[in-house]
């Protein structure tokens, strides 16, 4: 009897792909990006508050949706967070690289869909921060609330009426929490 094996696809056979931004590669393996129109919604208007606040104070560069993160020191791993902050002095320039990125952000952002396993959602939060990213602020539109991971192993749930604060990576920025998310359905 025979078993057939899964062959892992590597970081540089899904770069090679056409259809590569349909997918991130999670250990090996493609997994396609099914976010809702609820987690679309929300990624723009939080990546909306966080450009518009970085726009000002110009403390590095902020990308949404689409940079895939080459920072885990394998050939397996090339997620695609809903969000992206690092400052200028942690990428060394003051203009967008080429590629992935492969250096190291200072905050990670991941909207929750309804396809997403809270297993996998945790996973990616550990992964994030052992690689290095400071904090990592996971929204989850259903509950309307986000949640504050840091490296540091401290987390913070934030919900309505508080606000979402940068703290030592975006000095300044503090918005209502709630202005992420759709107004809740009233009867």
């Amino acid at each position: 009897m025979t078993t057939a094996t899964l062959e892992r696809v590597t970081i540089a056979e899904f770069l090679a792909r056409d259809d590569q931004d349909d997918y991130e590669l999670i250990d090996g393996e493609l997994k396609e990006r099914c976010m809702s129109a609820k987690a679309v919604w929300v990624t723009t208007e939080l990546g909306w508050f966080v450009a518009a606040f970085n726009r000002v104070a110009r403390l590095g560069l902020f990308f949404t949706d689409g940079v895939q993160l080459e920072i885990f020191g394998g050939r397996y791993y090339l997620p695609r967070p809903d969000g992206i902050f690092i400052s200028f002095g942690r990428l060394g320039s003051t203009r967008p690289p080429e590629g992935t990125l492969t250096a190291v952000p200072e905050l990670v952002i991941e909207v929750v869909s309804p396809s997403d396993k809270a297993g996998d959602v945790d996973r990616k939060v550990r992964r994030y921060l052992q690689a290095g990213v400071d904090m990592v602020w996971v929204a989850y539109p259903d509950t309307r609330s986000v949640h504050v991971f840091r490296r540091d192993g401290s987390s913070t749930p934030v919900t309505p009426p508080m606000s979402l604060e940068g703290e030592n990576i975006l000095p300044g920025f503090s918005q209502p929490v709630a202005d992420f998310f759709p107004a809740p359905v009233t009867e």
